[in-house]
């Protein structure tokens, strides 16, 4: 079975879906003010909940960078805003998980 796809298998074929019905669930709990990182106070809620301290290392390079400041700044900004996405985007997906669970409970298949 050299050639064997096995994504053609049933329960590959599942897991698929069930990622890609979470990942729509995450983009719409993302939609919801509070979990938007365009929202100004969900951006500076994140930056209170400590989501730079993960990429302090990375903001202390750039501020120490010996090159074009405004180019520096750019970069600087564009690691704060990834940091507050991907601090925004794991509390939707607790969300969404939170949700669909929530939705489960008192089901009987």
């Amino acid at each position: 079975m050299v050639n064997y796809d096995a994504w053609l298998e049933q329960p590959y074929q599942d897991e698929c879906r069930n990622a890609d019905a979470l990942e729509a669930a995450i983009e719409e709990v993302m939609q919801e003010p509070e979990f938007d990182p365009l929202n100004v106070k969900t951006f500076l809620a994140a930056i209170d909940d400590a989501c730079l301290y993960a990429i302090k290392d990375e903001i202390a390079k750039e501020l120490q960078a010996d090159y074009d400041p405004k180019m520096g700044m750019k970069m600087l900004g564009e690691l704060i805003f990834n940091a507050v996405y991907d601090r925004c985007y794991e509390l939707a997906e607790k969300e969404a998980i939170k949700r669909y669970n929530d939705n489960l409970e008192g089901y009987e298949p």
